[in-house]
């Protein structure tokens, strides 16, 4: 019975929450302004123009929503290929993954370009035989697509097929599609009892690969 695997990146892969979280802040603090005390999670449920449009009216910037979302990105693409690291523990848990022959994908609502700065720089993207990105495929984490085809190019069913994230919604979308979840800590810790509620399993960390691979044998 073939095993697959498929990685959320930011928050699950990469400690890169807070990169996002406070892009929107350095921007307006390199335009020269002072960010109002929240602002990542103001603008969290808008789309990118709707908070380049956000900030330009609000801290009466120059230039249109555009510019400003291609400010933001400017910052977090730096942040990528300069600053994020990869969450602790991980590396060795791909390399146990990779030992027990288990194939492994990205699934992002993220940036294909960025990510991939991210990964070779930490040294792990050779662990992923592919990246698929929400954005190419047309669909959010709010549907299974991504993590379907995900599992058509491993080879795998959803029943055999791990999924590790950090987001609650994402992890409710790829559990109710029949995949088993591995919920994974990140910084929001409210997001925590929902996983657990969620998930097959949960990981704090990445530092038992062991015990995690036990559980996973017990599916073979």
């Amino acid at each position: 019975m073939k095993l697959g695997a498929i990685f959320d990146a930011d928050g699950t892969l990469l400690d890169s929450t807070n990169l996002w979280d406070t892009a929107a802040e350095r921007y307006v603090l390199c335009c020269g302004k002072t960010p109002e005390e929240g602002l990542g999670k103001k603008l969290f449920p808008m789309t990118m123009i709707e908070g380049g449009e956000y900030i330009r009216q609000r801290y009466g910037l120059e230039g249109s929503a555009q510019d400003i979302c291609r400010g933001v990105v400017e910052l977090i693409s730096h942040g990528y290929k300069n600053e994020v690291l990869e969450k602790p523990g991980i590396k060795d848990f791909l390399r146990g993954l990779s030992e027990m022959s288990i194939p492994m994908t990205i699934a992002t609502a993220g940036d294909r370009g960025i990510l991939s700065a991210a990964l070779s720089r930490l040294g792990i993207a050779g662990y992923f035989e592919k990246i698929f990105t929400c954005s190419e495929l047309g669909t959010g984490k709010h549907e299974p697509r991504i993590y379907l085809e995900a599992a058509e190019f491993m080879g795998t069913l959803p029943s055999n097929t791990l999924v590790f994230e950090d987001a609650v919604h994402a992890a409710r979308t790829a559990a109710g599609a029949g995949f088993r979840v591995v919920g994974v800590r990140d910084v929001d810790p409210a997001a925590e009892e929902e996983l657990r509620k969620t998930a097959w399993t949960y990981l704090e960390n990445f530092s038992d690969f062991e015990g995690f691979a036990k559980k996973v044998r017990g599916l073979e």
